[in-house]
């Protein structure tokens, strides 16, 4: 089903979904319906779409697959969170934070070091790339 009949659903159908998409967390296990995609090819921007290697992959996967990655996605952040399991230099795909943040906090602590020496500072230096990959 397309999204927008998903997106209109209510009551007993949406906890039949909610059901199935929960049925496969605790099980482990994911219908083989849902690992079944649609690929069809798409023309890199600006070049001609004649050419075989001019074309990349995109995959149309079922919208009830999409909703349980959605869902596991959301759940697995809240988890993170709650549980405070990122590292404190992880800024990206965080709710609330950004690259700004990883900013800060590298401008921070270079003004925190500015007093010692060269290699204290190059040591915070490293210690926020080092979070950073």
């Amino acid at each position: 089903m397309p999204y927008e009949v998903y997106q209109n659903l209510e009551g007993d159908i949406l906890n039949t979904i909610l059901d199935i998409i929960n049925e496969t967390w605790t099980t482990s296990t994911i219908p083989a319906e849902w690992k079944h995609s649609v690929v069809i090819p798409l023309a890199k921007p600006g070049k001609p779409p004649n050419r075989l290697e001019n074309l990349r992959p995109f995959s149309l996967a079922p919208t009830i697959c999409k909703l349980a990655e959605r869902m596991l996605a959301t759940r697995l952040s809240w988890w993170l969170e709650k549980h405070r399991k990122y590292h404190p230099a992880q800024m990206g795909f965080r709710p609330g934070l950004g690259t700004q943040d990883g900013l800060a906090m590298l401008a921070e602590d270079i003004l925190n070091v500015s007093s010692y020496s060269h290699a204290n500072r190059t040591i915070a230096g490293n210690r926020y790339l080092k979070g950073v990959w």
